[in-house]
């Protein structure tokens, strides 16, 4: 780590100070000479091109603040942008800062283009569901991550006839209160590693669960700024609910957060299917 710090600080002329931030990204910020100007670092592990270039392509679609992106010979991937002078929000949502950042998320999904491919949309990976819920056979949940499973995996058709008819939009993939921040008075969405194409709902779940508690006034407001009322069906719903919350226990099973985990569980028992 002190040669990775080494190695940015020299090549950038700059005086990193390095971000303490749980995190598989290394992040450093700091003044440097060669731009001209205050530059934030972020740097991608040899193993997350895929996350690095999603990152650097969202950001250049929204803001003018990529400066350089390059591999170091140590097989690092390197974005370095703009530093902005950014601004948390604040932690008690209101139905008026909820709904500002629905309008944020809307734009969002309707702005941000990444590259169509043949394969499946992530949400209908089955085959890829499965193995994801394999690798958590040591998880206290596993028992009824495979029960529910097995009955979506019985009605995948049913599924995919379902999803066919929703609109497909690029998904920030991560979106939370702590992605968002105020910049110069206004409100922006930050940190795009997981963008990825989708549906609405892929993105709001987790969002729901963990920051707006489920609290009806709160996501009504979402809904309101966010302007698209999506009638999804009940068995989709439960169906994205088991992937978010898988998606939830794989991360915490590598990086231990009690909170985060409570959100999978909560989302987990709202699973409920019929008798199969």
């Amino acid at each position: 780590m002190k040669a990775l710090h080494k190695t940015l600080s020299t090549m950038l002329q700059a005086d990193l100070i390095q971000i303490t931030h749980v995190s598989f990204n290394q992040m450093y910020t700091g003044y440097s000479r060669y731009y001209g100007t205050v530059i934030f670092v972020k740097v991608f592990g040899p193993d997350r091109e895929r996350k690095f270039r999603t990152e650097q392509q969202v950001t250049a679609q929204l803001m003018n603040r990529v400066l350089a992106s390059f591999q170091l010979a140590s097989h690092e991937w390197v974005l370095v942008l703009r530093d902005w002078q950014l601004t948390p929000v604040q932690t008690a949502l209101t139905p008026m800062l909820v709904y500002q950042m629905g309008q944020v998320v809307a734009q969002f999904h309707h702005t941000v283009q990444l590259p169509t491919t043949p394969d499946l949309m992530p949400v209908l990976d089955f085959d890829g569901m499965v193995a994801r819920v394999e690798r958590l056979k040591t998880s206290p949940y596993y028992g009824k991550l495979v029960s529910a499973l097995q009955y979506f995996l019985d009605h995948r058709m049913m599924i995919r006839t379902a999803l066919a008819q929703q609109p497909v939009v690029t998904l920030h993939g991560d979106m939370g209160t702590r992605n968002f921040r105020y910049h110069h008075g206004q409100l922006v969405l930050i940190d795009f590693e997981r963008a990825r194409r989708g549906y609405v709902l892929e993105d709001c779940f987790k969002f729901f669960f963990e920051d707006l508690q489920q609290s009806s006034t709160l996501i009504q407001a979402f809904g309101a700024g966010y302007g698209t009322d999506l009638q999804i069906p009940p068995l989709v719903i439960q169906w994205l609910l088991l992937q978010c919350s898988t998606g939830i226990f794989t991360y915490v099973n590598q990086i231990a957060d009690d909170r985060f985990e409570a959100v999978g569980t909560a989302m987990l028992a709202q699973v409920t299917l019929p008798n199969h």
